[in-house]
């Protein structure tokens, strides 16, 4: 385990207005920075030649007088940028402080992370890219930077978030600066948005933190990365403004998030409720709650002049105006794989809970457990992910009781000890029935008696998401004991093609994640792998565990195969609203059918992320059409097409492949 630090200890033993109000003349600076105002920043944004010119465009293309255009630009930038100062952030470092106290055990950070931080500050403009799971995701980060004298960053926020009075500036004055969610056809705004990025990042004074995601991840899991943000951070390396830009991955891990049950709501098609100053304060029950520790890893920074070279040609931008936005393929190639190496460092160094442990046994066993037993399989379960390579926050000094009990009593919202010590799932407060499936008979109250089960999908999907290679390669035996190499390849390489869009995979490295995970199953003694005869066995030591994690994956599956049941079933009509929106609501219905039936107790197959992921997944492998018209898109479909994806899936379930509450597997009894 990494040497992590908990930096709220100081807090609880020395005064909030001393650390508020403590020297910060020996923060590090990059050794090229340009110090000015936030004023001079704004000037400077609108004195640019990338804005001259887009002010001339829109001119001529509106026919509007410059003056208009030059109020607008200006206007658009006071609300768009931040209003950091030294004052403000002592203010809130002050208010922070005694919040993170209120809510939270610990705040742990690894403390290498945050010395190679220091050291990198001051030979490159940095960038930070955490990981988005919660709205406290860029707080903490903000309060991790002043605890340990660091720059602080400016960050890139959601314009909703601007319209929450008082809020908007308690944010701006912390850093944030303030986007739209889409701005593609706007030339002025796209400009002002890319000069006033770039212009940070040349000054290097302040580190530039967004997140990769977009937006927060509702589901536990990685969103695929928005690349337009990154391409803008990285093209003033492409055309030579800087020598180099230093990424910096940070991974944050929850024992408990803020707004499960609003993520859980929110997955199922329940409308959230609008970002707003009454609806915070309305929340702020939080504080009598626990949320246990928070971990923050601070990767190690990934140079881009040294990840660039030999394949990035700096030249190309030489015969160009350097205020054009114009990266060559190679470059987008390029900005793709960054990404991706990101994530890679993200997931690789965020750590598993031991909440996510009770989460992953208790969507397996959702009737609940004996104490003691519940104890013991997760600790069994502690043991296997390490194994597998993943790591635990797993405090030492404590017993398993102890640290079981303690996050049970943490997500007293989801699970509760019954009499006798019984581990169970609790019912979801506004449900209108008992719990039980059989008591349900519509669509509300399938949705209702899924938001528990959802939000303990959330947590287990974190595990799900760091083991997804040795996952889909236990669900990839299809049951069975012994399989050829090259049909076990073939067979993970399919559900890595269709899981594209749920984990974190790149196509040209599926070869070798697979090679890596057969060695990997192979030195914990699961599998014999014989190269002479291009066979892999499950061996005794193996099969629970393989059983287990290809159990964790089979929600996915169920749920993509269930899509295709739909479609199949479904005639194709053009008469009907079949756009991803609309079409996911549908799936969703027909699921719940299988609820109220019996036939299924996959909750979280009810999933829109899940069933529009799909839906783009199928589209993506041609097994469905997407068609643009009016700039919306719909799908198109042929029952044959679908049926042959359906039968493919079905292949990778257990033997009654619509009842997931028959738990035998075709591995056991062919073992």
């Amino acid at each position: 385990m990494d040497d992590f630090e908990d930096i709220l200890e100081p807090r609880r033993q020395q005064l909030d207005v001393r650390f508020a109000f403590q020297s910060r003349e020996r923060i590090p600076e990059y050794k090229y920075a340009k110090r000015l105002t936030v004023a001079q920043v704004k000037a400077s944004v609108l004195a640019s030649a990338r804005i001259k010119f887009t002010i001339d465009k829109v001119v001529e293309q509106k026919k509007v007088s410059r003056a208009t255009v030059e109020k607008e630009a200006s206007e658009i930038l006071e609300d768009m940028a931040h209003s950091q100062s030294s004052t403000n952030l002592r203010t809130l470092s002050f208010l922070f402080a005694k919040i993170y106290k209120r809510l939270l055990r610990h705040l742990y950070v690894n403390k290498d992370g945050s010395e190679k931080l220091r050291q990198y500050t001051k030979e490159a403009p940095i960038l930070l890219l955490p990981t988005h799971r919660s709205y406290m995701d860029f707080l903490v980060m903000t309060y991790v930077c002043f605890h340990y004298g660091l720059p602080m960053p400016f960050v890139a926020t959601g314009q909703d978030f601007n319209g929450m009075k008082m809020i908007n500036e308690v944010l701006r004055m912390s850093g944030a600066f303030y986007i739209r969610r889409s701005f593609g056809g706007d030339d002025l705004y796209w400009a002002l948005f890319t000069e006033y990025v770039q212009t940070n990042i040349i000054n290097g004074e302040l580190p530039l933190e967004f997140f990769l995601e977009g937006t927060r991840s509702r589901t536990g899991k990685f969103l695929p990365a928005k690349l337009g943000l990154l391409a803008v951070a990285l093209e003033p390396y492409f055309t030579g403004k800087v020598p180099d830009i230093l990424v910096v991955p940070v991974s944050f891990t929850y024992d408990r998030i803020l707004e499960e049950l609003l993520h859980s709501r929110e997955m199922l098609g329940i409308p959230k409720p609008k970002e707003s100053t009454s609806g915070l304060i309305k929340a702020r029950s939080i504080f009598q709650d626990d949320y246990g520790d928070v971990y923050v890893h601070i990767g190690d920074p990934i140079s881009i002049r040294e990840l660039a070279s030999p394949r990035v040609d700096r030249s190309v931008h030489n015969t160009l105006p350097r205020f054009l936005f114009n990266l060559s393929p190679g470059e987008q190639k390029f900005v793709a794989d960054v990404a991706y190496h990101v994530q890679e460092s993200q997931l690789k160094n965020i750590y598993m809970s031991v909440w996510v442990l009770c989460a992953t046994l208790l969507m397996q066993q959702p009737q609940g457990y004996m104490l003691r037993d519940f104890c013991r399989d997760v600790e069994w379960l502690k043991d296997l992910t390490v194994n597998l390579g993943a790591k635990v926050a797993w405090p030492g000094e404590f017993s398993v009781q102890t640290l079981v009990s303690s996050h049970l009593r943490m997500h007293k919202v989801f699970v509760s000890i019954a009499h006798k010590n019984q581990v169970s799932v609790n019912p979801y407060e506004n449900c209108p029935v008992n719990g039980t499936p059989t008591e349900v008979n519509t669509l509300d109250e399938v949705m209702s008696l899924s938001v528990v089960p959802m939000g303990i999908a959330m947590y287990r999907n974190h595990l799900v998401c760091r083991l997804a290679n040795v996952c889909l390669l236990a669900a990839s035996f299809h049951g069975q004991s012994v399989v050829n190499l090259g049909d076990l390849f073939l067979n993970y390489w399919y559900l890595c093609r269709i899981f594209q869009r749920e984990f974190v995979f790149k196509p040209s490295k599926v070869e070798t994640e697979f090679s890596s995970t057969l060695k990997k199953l192979e030195s914990c003694t699961f599998i014999r792998v014989s190269h002479a005869d291009k066979r892999v066995e499950v061996l005794s030591t193996g099969t629970k565990a393989l059983i287990f994690v290809s159990k964790m994956i089979e929600p996915f599956i169920y749920g993509y195969h269930m899509v295709c049941q739909y479609l199949h079933e479904t005639p194709f009509t053009s008469e009907r609203d079949n756009s991803p929106k609309y079409l996911a609501k549908d799936i969703q219905a027909y699921i719940a059918q299988k609820v109220i039936s019996g036939e299924t107790t996959h909750y979280d197959a009810l999933s829109l992320n899940l069933l529009t992921n799909a839906l783009a997944a199928f589209s993506a492998m041609e097994v469905i059409q997407k068609v643009k018209s009016n700039g919306s898109v719909k799908y198109s479909w042929k029952p044959d097409e679908v049926k042959a994806a359906s039968e493919k899936l079905g292949a990778y379930l257990p033997i009654s492949k619509s009842n997931s509450r028959q738990v035998a597997v075709t591995m056991t009894s062919k073992l």
